[in-house]
């Protein structure tokens, strides 16, 4: 597997970095590490929309950027720990220094290297920020042709021993995505606990819900570590991290299903409100990933 960790080495990175080394240790895989410095806008060339003028060397970097060398200069210096980090532990591991990255540069070298996975830590959002633009991993998590797993500050375990799968189970596309995290779970050992959640604003009948679930994902995979669980809260949300908090859960996995319309909105901010509030890592995949 090939993992891509874009990484601040902030704290949350590096829960995100212990994570994608566990998981290629498990696949045999290989991880790599992409940073992005700031580069001024007096050494940008914005016509060219590339980095303009900055030497290779470092060097030749102190010499005619000396305040931006040292900038430059202690991110390859903590990037290189990182990757030598890993092959400490006999994982293959690169390091990519970029320069101004942006979310679509992420998605763009996805494409480009065909990465399997994202692991990336999440420092969530305001209530600003969920309104307007949202934050690095909200955007790639939507559109990025691979699974994103969002890590966050405090990280329970390494192990991934309970898996929430939560769905409204309503398209056959589920199932495709469910047996993708069906395969990361077996690296894990993992019990699945499929879960619907019951509001007031979209009440279900229990008993259709569990059809649903056995229509879409049970008849298909028979295995004792999968459960139906139907939930009541007043939120999908919330639903969704009081069952994890019941069954003390390691992770929770939801799929954006790329709707249109009103039906779009509702399920992106769903979306965007488990990866932005929940205290778990979120393994999300997408109608492309």
């Amino acid at each position: 597997m090939k993992i891509l960790v874009p990484t601040d080495f902030s704290e949350y990175s590096k829960n995100a970095k212990k994570i994608a080394f566990d998981i290629a240790k498990r696949t045999n895989g290989e991880v790599t590490f992409l940073h992005s410095v700031n580069v001024p806008s007096v050494f940008y060339d914005m016509e060219a929309y590339v980095p303009a003028n900055i030497p290779k060397s470092a060097d030749e970097r102190k010499k005619k950027f000396p305040e931006l060398a040292a900038v430059v200069g202690h991110a390859e210096a903590k990037l290189n720990d990182w990757v030598n980090e890993g092959l400490l532990q006999d994982i293959t591991t690169h390091g990519i220094l970029a320069y101004n990255l942006a979310s679509d540069d992420i998605i763009d070298h996805v494409a480009k290297f065909n990465r399997d996975m994202i692991v990336m830590g999440s420092h969530g959002a305001n209530a600003i920020e969920e309104i307007t633009i949202g934050s690095t991993t909200q955007k790639v998590m939507k559109v990025v042709k691979c699974p994103v797993l969002a890590v966050k500050k405090t990280c329970p375990s390494m192990e991934f021993k309970n898996i929430v799968f939560a769905s409204d189970f309503e398209e056959e596309i589920v199932k495709e995505k469910f047996e993708k995290l069906y395969n990361f779970a077996k690296l894990y050992n993992a019990n699945i606990h499929l879960l619907f959640v019951n509001t007031p604003a979209n009440f279900e009948d229990s008993r259709y819900s569990r059809i649903k679930m056995e229509d879409i994902i049970l008849k298909h995979f028979e295995d004792d570590k999968i459960s139906v669980n139907i939930y009541n809260d007043y939120s999908v949300e919330e639903g969704i991290f009081a069952f994890a908090k019941d069954i003390e859960a390691d992770l929770i996995s939801i799929f954006t299903h790329g709707y249109t319309g009103l039906r779009k909105l509702l399920s992106d901010n769903i979306s965007e409100r488990v990866v932005n509030h929940s205290e778990l890592p979120v393994l999300v995949y997408n109608k492309n990933s």
